[in-house]
């Protein structure tokens, strides 16, 4: 991700400090990533904690499972909720 935003030109040029952030994965059903059904929950860690190094007021990571499926399991079998932030603005 880091070498995505320097070949656009660098976070500072994207990423205002202090601004909000909505991540919003694809977490449809409740396969785990290495299926590629949903997004690969390093992906949403690494989005969150270079939001976060380049200060980042408040970060968001929401979605929700189609119908059928539900959301908590998909967190659960993804484990992101295990996902750990350094600091506490990422809910």
């Amino acid at each position: 991700m880091k070498e995505l935003f320097k070949f656009l030109g660098g976070v500072n040029r994207i990423i205002c400090p202090l601004s909000k952030f909505l991540l919003k994965p694809n977490w449809v059903t409740d396969k785990h990533y290495t299926s590629s059904a949903v997004t690969n929950t390093n992906l949403i860690k690494a989005c969150a904690e270079i939001l976060l190094e380049n200060s980042a007021k408040h970060i968001t990571i929401a979605d929700s499972a189609m119908i059928g499926k539900k959301t908590d399991v998909v967190i659960k079998v993804n484990e992101v909720d295990k996902i750990i932030f350094k600091k506490s603005r990422c809910r």
